[in-house]
């Protein structure tokens, strides 16, 4: 049996970094919202145990083909000591050290598939205890049942919210690979800003008033470790675009409109305003999901 998942991108409405905990990592509170946009995972059950993948799409390149592939790893656990094994196929729409969450979806939605493409039975909380053993944001992917939730301590404490409005969002995905572990070492919370107030919930607000409640404590770590996102933040300011924020530690930025036309010209002229920019990786206009990892 062959089964298809949609492994959902992500965008961090908010992200405060509170603190850092006794165990080295940044304790935090981010607000997150599943996109339409992601990676298509297929899973194929097979005779022989174990776990085979493949990887394929536009933005398979620097993507591990291997055991140290995240949704390899998550169908390696769950099938630990099942007879069966899987075949995955990874078509990747999301590029790979965005800020999008891509490696971290595809874990929770190979688990997903791979359940369904074996004929197990549903386990939330095995799967919570895998996703958890692998990385700080995977939960989500998880637990995220309207695609919005409030995620704390490294992000694995996740809290589901309810939908969102129909928002559009533009998403620039600059060529810079901002690493997670570089962009976090160079955060100083004692020299960082302090956050805005937050908005009660996003899913109260339209995409425009959303817009003032944006926030990302790391903006400015990955700003001054990497000029490309630094004269990307410029073209976004330039263009009329000072809302928008970057997504996680990035190196993806977002903006928030009420409607696909209004982010559709906004993109047209944030591409004019750049210059001589390197062409960005990956530049559209999405949608919120309604859900996270869902069947296609």
């Amino acid at each position: 049996m062959t089964v298809e998942v949609l492994a959902t991108a992500k965008v961090n409405l908010r992200l405060e970094i509170l603190g850092r905990g006794g165990d080295g990592y940044h304790e935090l509170m981010t607000s997150m919202l599943a996109l339409s946009l992601g990676d298509l995972v297929r899973a194929e059950a097979r005779d022989e145990p174990g776990v085979e993948i493949s990887i394929q799409g536009e933005h398979a390149e620097g993507v591990p083909e291997d055991g140290t592939n995240l949704a390899h790893r998550a169908a390696a656990a769950l099938l630990k000591e099942h007879p069966l094994g899987v075949s995955l196929e990874l078509i990747k729409g999301v590029p790979a050290g965005a800020g999008l969450g891509g490696g971290s979806a595809d874990a929770a939605a190979a688990l997903v598939a791979t359940r369904a493409a074996l004929g197990m039975e549903e386990d939330e909380a095995r799967d919570v205890e895998i996703l958890t053993d692998l990385g700080s944001d995977t939960v989500f992917f998880r637990q995220a049942a309207s695609g919005h939730a409030l995620c704390e301590g490294r992000g694995e404490r996740v809290t589901p919210l309810g939908p969102v409005g129909d928002w559009s969002l533009l998403l620039i995905t600059p060529r810079a690979h901002a690493g997670t572990r570089e962009v976090y070492g160079a955060f100083d919370l004692s020299k960082a800003r302090p956050a805005p107030a937050a908005a009660a919930s996003f899913d109260t607000l339209s995409a425009v008033e959303a817009r003032e409640h944006l926030f990302n404590h790391l903006e400015h770590a990955a700003l001054s470790l990497f000029p490309e996102l630094a004269a990307w933040r410029a073209a976004l300011d330039s263009s009329g675009l000072e809302h928008a924020r970057l997504t996680g530690s990035g190196s993806s930025f977002f903006a928030l409109f009420d409607d696909s036309e209004g982010a559709c010209a906004a993109l047209e002229r944030l591409l004019e305003s750049a210059g001589d920019l390197p062409v960005p990786r990956l530049a559209c206009v999405t949608t919120p999901a309604r859900g996270v990892s869902p069947g296609i």
